[in-house]
């Protein structure tokens, strides 16, 4: 769909980001500090940097100096039930390019799908019928 190397699902907390799910990447988490998604969560749409060395907030970026060489990425913010936004369905690839529309719009999608409304509760023994 975007043939793109790495895809992940991230939580952001004050400190970290989790990779929740991943593809293409062996790492569980990074510092928040060199993430991307931090700065995704930030926006109310698609964040993309087509270029990650053009870009003076990530060129120096240990993640895009060194592995998994980063340059292309796209994120979209993933919200609690609050409204406040968590992390973010996001694709890295290794080389410069162009993020469509279209592209951006399907991210979109996927980002609603991870935002999944609260669970009923699940009813203790007490509260069944017999």
């Amino acid at each position: 769909m975007f043939h793109v190397p790495i895809t992940l699902v991230t939580l952001v907390d004050e400190s970290r980001q989790w990779f929740k799910a991943r593809l293409g990447l062996d790492a569980s988490s990074t510092a928040r500090g060199i993430s991307f998604c931090g700065h995704a969560i930030l926006t109310p749409h698609t964040f993309v940097v087509p270029d990650a060395l053009e870009d003076r907030r990530f060129a120096d970026n240990p993640l895009v100096t060194g592995e998994p060489h980063v340059r292309l990425y796209a994120g979209q913010p993933h919200h609690a039930l609050d409204g406040s936004p968590v992390g973010t369905p996001c694709l890295l690839d290794r080389r410069a390019r162009d993020f469509s529309a279209e592209e951006r719009q399907l991210l979109a999608d996927l980002a609603s799908w991870v935002e999944l409304p609260e669970c009923p509760a699940v009813p203790s023994p007490a509260q069944e019928d017999p």
